[in-house]
């Protein structure tokens, strides 16, 4: 049942010793995050247009007979439509939820229909017969499975349908901050990247789009027209244009101004229909607005993870129970699960990585002194960019980020190490133990400084050792201790060289890497200090997350940053090693 709910520059404090040795950044969030945002959150929270998901008792219910194992919500089981014939409402895989007695009555119904289909009863026999294996299901002759499901993240929101309307004008103000700029929100495609600057030119100067704040579906085309003129005049052979693109900024423009003005509705459009475009009708700033507008879905997306929004709660007409219920659809399956599950999940982080994160967070507080190292220690959450602006103030590397990295899409270092950033952010950032994310980061910031020099010197192949050697000489100037800077460069040198074979090249089974792991752990141990069974487990996660991160900075998964403001996807190179869950296709794992 349902418990009644009672562009800044992020804060810093010290919590390193404040916190369990496998506790994640979100205990931290309030403190860290950028303080706008926290305040946006909190002014919605009061409107009851946000509901932490803590403050709800969420129930899954549904027939577990003929499961052969515990179930467990999967956040790549395809569930949308009548994809697993049941006919559910999303449109978008998720999981349908309620209080205790609604999901209990949708377990039996389910498990009922499936005994008619197994039975193959006929209806007019169903009515009669159905009362019989009611009684047996309700006396518990035929179980029934009605599951808790909760959140991994004490921070994950609920959006709700049942806000005052008269907070609208509050509302369209306070969620200003949570909204993402156009382009970070949905990041063009990689054969754009020169277009964008001409399109807003474009959209700005022809079709006045600072008053009215969106483009209609019937300018679509004439944009396309002006726009295919103004690349003819700029005599840029890289400008590349389509339909799909100006669809797709003019969906972002449009989304940005909807989720102001009508955030539920589209989101409850998001969530139970594939329709690209939205009908409009209601009053703005620049007036009442009544026409169909092009929206893009991985906008929207962008803005419920971006903001830990998981789930919808809202009202609609069940089939199954033949009523109108509550029901919340939850849509970021990567962050919900049942209450067994997630207790699972952190004993396990907390085996493999609790003496683990302990001992390399000692490590590090002697050079935390250090602003890079400070920065990375006190806010959890700094963003991929404010880290290589810092690293860019490491001694003796003043200019070393802005290298070009060798690659042929003309990455500068500073841009491919920010792209690997931010692919760990998006897959594994809220996941790993918080005392190992400024080392994880150190790891990502060092593991490819070779690669100008190998690149000028023409040595790609002995990049390894340009890597090793300049990281060893970051590590330094950084004064980290020897037990942690053997780690770091343990798995940014050797380590990776075994991930490639194991994970990409798939020419080496995954024990060569844990083997490694035992090796390097008894290394890096302090004199004196035992490890623990299994312990060499960390290192064998953080080693396959840098393998991971790095890997899928070769994909369309991950997005690269441009000065300028130009935010676009890369060339899908190696995404067919890759696989994603993520709700707006931003992170990635590779397959086993």
């Amino acid at each position: 049942m349902e418990r009644e709910s009672s562009d800044s520059t992020s804060q810093t404090i010290n919590v390193g010793s404040t916190i369990s040795n496998s506790a994640t950044r979100s205990e931290f969030f309030n403190q860290q995050e950028d303080p706008g945002k926290v305040e946006a959150r909190e002014k919605l929270e009061s409107i009851g247009l946000f509901i932490p998901m803590d403050k709800l008792e969420l129930y899954h219910g549904r027939d577990p007979n003929g499961d052969k194992e515990e179930w467990s919500v999967r956040s790549d089981f395809s569930n949308s439509g009548n994809n697993t014939g049941n006919w559910n409402i999303n449109a978008i895989n998720a999981l349908n939820t309620g209080d205790f007695v609604t999901a209990r009555e949708f377990a039996v119904e389910r498990t009922l229909l499936n005994i008619y289909k197994k039975t193959k009863k006929f209806h007019e026999s169903w009515e009669k017969e159905g009362i019989e294996d009611r009684r047996r299901i309700r006396s518990g002759e035929i179980p029934i499975g009605v599951h808790r499901i909760i959140s991994s993240d004490p921070n994950a929101i609920i959006i709700s349908s049942e806000y005052s309307k008269s907070e609208q004008e509050r509302i369209s103000q306070a969620i200003i901050p949570l909204l993402p700029k156009i382009l970070e929100g949905s990041p063009v495609d990689f054969k754009y990247r020169d277009t964008v600057p001409l399109f807003l030119e474009t959209v700005n100067e022809d079709f006045n789009l600072k008053n009215k704040e969106y483009i209609s579906q019937e300018e679509i085309p004439q944009i396309l027209e002006k726009l295919k003129l103004r690349i003819q005049q700029s005599n840029n052979p890289q400008a590349f244009i389509d339909e799909d693109f100006v669809k797709q900024v003019a969906g972002s423009i449009n989304s940005r101004f909807l989720l102001r003005f009508s955030p539920v509705s589209l989101i409850h459009e998001f969530a139970l229909s594939k329709s690209d475009t939205f009908k409009a009708a209601f009053s703005s700033e620049t007036g009442n607005i009544s026409r169909q507008l092009p929206i893009n879905r991985d906008f929207i997306a962008r803005f419920l993870k971006s903001n830990y929004i998981v789930g919808l709660k809202t009202r609609v007409d069940s089939a199954t129970l033949d009523k109108n219920i509550s029901n919340t659809i939850l849509f970021d399956l990567t962050k919900v699960n049942t209450e067994e599950k997630i207790k699972q999940k952190e004993q396990t982080f907390e085996k493999v990585f609790g003496e683990f994160s302990q001992e390399m967070n000692k490590s590090l507080e002697s050079s935390k002194s250090h602003p890079l190292v400070k920065l990375l220690s006190e806010n959890y959450y700094a963003s991929p960019e404010e880290i290589i602006e810092e690293a860019k103030k490491v001694t003796g590397f003043e200019n070393h980020f802005d290298k070009d990295a060798g690659n042929w899409e003309k990455f500068t270092l500073g841009e491919h190490t920010e792209t690997v950033l931010r692919m760990f952010d998006e897959t594994y950032a809220d996941v790993l133990p918080a005392k190992l994310l400024p080392i994880m980061r150190l790891i990502i910031l060092t593991h490819d400084l070779g690669k100008p020099e190998a690149a000028q010197e023409g040595k790609k192949n002995e990049q390894k050792g340009f890597n090793l050697k300049e990281g060893s000489r970051f590590l330094n100037e950084l004064g980290i201790e020897n037990n942690l800077k053997e780690l770091i460069l343990g798995i940014i040198g050797q380590g990776q060289e075994i991930t490639s074979d194991v994970f990409v090249k798939k020419n080496k089974k995954s024990n060569e890497l844990r083997q490694y792991s035992r090796e390097l752990l008894d290394k890096i141990k302090k004199v004196g200090s035992g490890s623990l069974e299994g312990e060499e487990m960390a290192i064998y996660f953080m080693s396959f997350m840098l393998q991971n991160s790095d890997s899928g900075a070769y994909t369309d998964y991950a997005v690269t940053r441009r000065r300028g403001g130009l935010w676009f996807r890369n060339y899908p190179s190696f995404n067919e090693s890759l696989k994603t869950n993520s709700l707006d296709r931003r992170g990635a794992f590779l397959k086993e």
